[in-house]
């Protein structure tokens, strides 16, 4: 319930204060555009009919305050995490244009930082990622920007670090169709640690 602002504005989109209810068939509640600070549960309480989840509020992208609620099968938090050398797990949110995890053998890879750290512009370590994790810090360009400067660097998958504080994870967009390698945004602190 980190979030303070919400507006039309796009970069509110992955913003709203939110609760996920896990219910007993695998389904999730979710509730989003919560105030901030408004959240009134933690992660792993069990909660019934009638319990009080959270306050309404505006935050995300929204224009007044209201509640948003669906139910899903999965939760974008749910897709992935990176098991690091040091056994340090990192969540992750595969990339809605990613290769579909499920179907891919877990992967070892050497992580390499982008140069450009941001990969606005064709790699210039493309003999260095080939084939490797590589680490891109979000911002500078699209993320269709990213993936293809990726693609043409012939990586074994892509990370994305977000460059906003606290754990602002969603799934990234903007590809028309899968490509051939994981693809997974993580946290900027999650980074950090990678780093």
């Amino acid at each position: 319930s980190h979030f303070v602002k919400g507006g039309l504005d796009s970069k509110y989109r992955p913003r709203a204060n939110f609760v996920a209810v896990q219910h007993s068939d695998g389904t999730y509640a979710r509730y989003f555009h919560l105030r901030h600070n408004g959240v009134s549960v933690k992660k792993g309480d069990c909660v019934a009919a009638g319990d009080h989840l959270g306050i309404s509020g505006n935050t995300g992208f929204s224009s007044t305050p209201h509640l948003h609620f669906d139910i899903v099968d999965v939760l974008p938090e749910d897709t992935c995490c990176l098991q690091i050398v040091d056994d340090v797990e990192l969540p992750g949110v595969s990339a809605a244009f990613s290769a579909n995890l499920a179907s891919i053998p877990p992967l070892k890879l050497e992580v390499i930082q982008a140069d450009p750290p941001d990969a606005r512009t064709p790699l210039n370590n493309v003999d260095a990622v080939r084939g490797k994790a590589v680490f891109i810090e979000r911002g500078g360009c699209s993320f269709t920007t990213k993936v293809k400067n990726a693609i043409s660097a012939e990586v074994g998958c892509m990370i994305v670090s977000n460059n906003q504080d606290g754990p602002e994870l969603f799934s990234m967009g903007g590809m028309d169709a899968p490509i051939s390698f994981p693809a997974v945004l993580i946290s900027r602190e999650s980074g950090a640690h990678l780093r």
